[in-house]
């Protein structure tokens, strides 16, 4: 069997590149910037990665919360 086979359900080592787009895609979300989540998912594919599939909120709007 070869190293390259991995199991799907395995969680798999993250890029760190790909660590980092998540992260600021998620700042975009909560921002509500549609098109830069797309730029950044856009992003991760090309680096091998999946972008989340992100669950709308039922009003259609951005939720954010204040400190």
């Amino acid at each position: 069997m070869s190293d390259e086979i991995k199991n799907a359900d395995e969680p798999q080592p993250q890029d760190p590149m790909i660590d980092a787009l998540l992260h600021e895609r998620q700042g975009y979300v909560q921002r509500g910037l549609k098109d830069r989540v797309a730029q950044i998912d856009e992003q991760i594919v090309l680096r091998g990665g999946e972008p989340p599939k992100q669950a709308k909120s039922a009003t259609g709007r951005n939720q954010q919360t204040r400190d």
